[in-house]
């Protein structure tokens, strides 16, 4: 029990990196207005 919450815990974590990741490329980077406002 204590492994999955701990596999839930960091894939959330993973899964949240890569989004600020994937957001971070797709809007060429945080000084984008896109990426401001969507933050």
């Amino acid at each position: 029990m204590i492994l999955r919450d701990h596999a839930i815990r960091y894939g959330f974590i993973v899964l949240l990196v890569g989004l600020i990741a994937y957001f971070a490329i797709a809007a060429d980077g945080f000084v984008s207005p896109q990426s401001a406002v969507f933050i």
